[in-house]
């Protein structure tokens, strides 16, 4: 085979490869590795919704951090809403954090504060409720009460030693929808969406899956072949 057509078939092969698997996690985005986004944002009609009340605008951004043994977690939470203050935000997590023990044993969220004050957070599973009105589908996690006083922005912040992949959210003031908000992921009710700005980053336990091995040797025996390949016609 021609050297040009031989250097070709390589790249083509070894491209085709990567870009087949990016394609296979491309459409994985609840549950899917955050490790990418560890600063972003989200907005209402970019990614959130907002329930009931007078708010016409919200945003969640986040910062998350590495640290000895894991990661650093800070959200702020903010609405232009003068309805009601901030009653308790939900972060999603996995089933594991949540039954048996505490959040600080298992490692999934501890050191965790609200406005600057430390808290103790609380397991949480629920569908829609008095409690939790509006929200579109049944959240695993946990709850950060509102601060005393309730102002806005509402800023928490945790360490964990689960890496950050994307889930979801839910936060409420007031009794939506005719004497408070809320508001959500727009993915939320929707674990099949493929539009990354539809969910948040949150620690968890799962993560992108790694390639096949015999994925990763075929795209190394290509690449390496390419690689002798050129070093033999330089030295020709």
């Amino acid at each position: 085979m021609p050297r040009r057509n031989f250097t070709a078939a390589c790249l083509a092969a070894a491209i085709g490869l990567m870009g087949s698997m990016a394609a296979a996690n491309a459409a994985v985005i609840y549950d899917s590795s955050a490790l990418g986004e560890l600063t972003g944002s989200r907005s209402a009609g970019s990614g959130l919704t907002i329930g009931g009340g007078n708010a016409t605008t919200a945003s969640l951004s986040w910062a998350i951090t590495s640290i000895s043994g894991g990661y650093h977690y800070s959200y702020t939470f903010n609405t232009n809403s003068h309805q009601d203050s901030i009653s308790h935000f939900i972060l999603d997590l996995s089933d594991s954090c949540v039954s048996g023990g505490s959040f600080a044993d298992a490692k999934c969220v501890y050191n965790a504060m609200v406005n600057g004050a430390a808290v103790v957070p609380g397991t949480f599973s629920s569908a829609d409720g008095n409690s939790n009105p509006l929200l579109p589908a049944p959240i695993t996690g946990v709850k950060f009460d509102g601060p005393n006083p309730n102002d806005l922005p509402y800023i928490f912040s945790f360490d964990s030693d689960r890496a950050p992949v994307y889930g979801d959210f839910y936060a409420k003031a007031g009794n939506p929808p005719r004497n408070g908000y809320a508001v959500f992921n727009s993915g939320e009710g929707n674990h099949a969406s493929t539009l990354l700005s539809d969910f948040v980053a949150r620690p968890d336990t799962t993560i992108v899956p790694t390639p096949e091995p015999a994925s990763l040797a075929l795209l190394g025996a290509g690449l390496f072949g390419l690689a002798a390949f050129r070093r033999r016609t330089r030295r020709g």
